[in-house]
């Protein structure tokens, strides 16, 4: 089968390449010239060198091919960088879509977030029919997620299939998106408990989910890929029995996050840097985002894996094993 992956240097591309060339598919990726693309060439893989938002490199990209991983975007939390996620994260997913469909493509599948699902009152799990209810102004990244959603599943020219990873934890982690956690969980630079609760899911599951999706996913369908649905206090007690270090005891007051992002808002202005407490982690981080994935393990066959498998995996990469 020939099929196109966007975003194919990153964690979860690169997987979903390395499994696609396992099974002796014709992978093409779609990648900006500024990105390391030299081990793909190598697994076989042909490259095309383009940007999601430049229409004709897309289409470029397409043709020919029977299915489309679009599993590029941008991730990026500051409220400043709004055109950039529009640009790249809904006027992008558009270019693909019209694409496909121009290139008389069988199926895409898009990689979302659970951040393009609302956030979970109570103590309960959510599932694909939770309502948005973010602040779209304070949370650009959720909110250009959710509206691409609309745009991939709100369309019937080609069958498009929707998936809602929670939180990536393994190996090719190169954003540090879970490494930095757990190096901070080891170096017992976690001193305070976090509120809220979050879902997260192995990188392999994330994959296997996307291949499955592929073949059984029911178009017009979104499905959530977790595993592990689980307060900020166990998920550290966890991540600490794997990676040593002691895991925070001290419940901190919401109301000092966001003083704390203030205050950090305050010296980044004056001093420069990046700040260490934001808004949009402290919203964040106090909202329930379990979710269930009953829908994807009784509908594609998903089966996820212990956590404990992919922070071991994580760990082992981040430290050069």
């Amino acid at each position: 089968m020939k099929i196109l992956v966007t975003g194919a240097t990153g964690q979860l591309g690169s997987g979903l390449v390395d499994s696609l060339v396992a099974r002796g598919n014709a992978v093409r990726a779609l990648v900006l010239k500024s990105e390391p693309f030299e081990s793909l060439k190598a697994k076989g893989v042909e490259v095309f060198v383009g940007d999601l938002c430049e229409a004709d490199s897309v289409r470029a990209a397409a043709d020919g091919m029977e299915v489309v991983f679009h599993a590029a975007g941008l991730v990026a939390y500051s409220p400043r960088l709004r055109p950039q996620l529009e640009a790249v994260n809904v006027e992008g997913t558009r270019n693909v879509i019209d694409a496909c469909v121009d290139a008389g493509v069988q199926r895409i599948v898009y990689s979302s977030t659970i951040g393009a699902l609302g956030y979970v009152e109570g103590d309960g799990e959510g599932d694909e029919n939770t309502a948005f209810n973010w602040n779209r102004r304070l949370l650009p990244y959720f909110d250009s997620k959710q509206r691409a959603e609309n745009v991939v599943l709100g369309q019937n020219k080609v069958e498009a299939v929707a998936l809602n990873p929670g939180i990536m934890i393994g190996a090719e982690d190169r954003n540090k998106n879970a490494s930095m956690l757990l190096e901070r969980v080891a170096n017992d630079q976690v001193t305070s408990l976090l509120s809220g609760a979050t879902t997260l899911a192995t990188r392999q599951d994330i994959v296997d989910g996307h291949l499955r999706a592929m073949e059984k996913g029911r178009s017009g369908e979104r499905y959530i890929l977790g595993g592990t649905a689980i307060s900020w206090d166990v998920l550290f007690e966890r991540v600490a029995a794997v990676v040593g270090g002691t895991p925070p005891t001290r419940r901190l007051p919401q109301w000092v996050l966001f003083l704390a992002a203030y205050g950090d808002a305050f010296r980044v202005a004056i001093s420069g840097g990046e700040p260490r407490w934001t808004h949009q982690f402290a919203e964040i981080s106090r909202r329930n985002r379990k979710f269930s994935s009953n829908k994807a393990i009784s509908e594609l066959g998903y089966a996820p894996s212990p956590l404990e498998s992919g922070l071991e995996a994580c760990w082992s990469w981040s430290q050069g094993e």
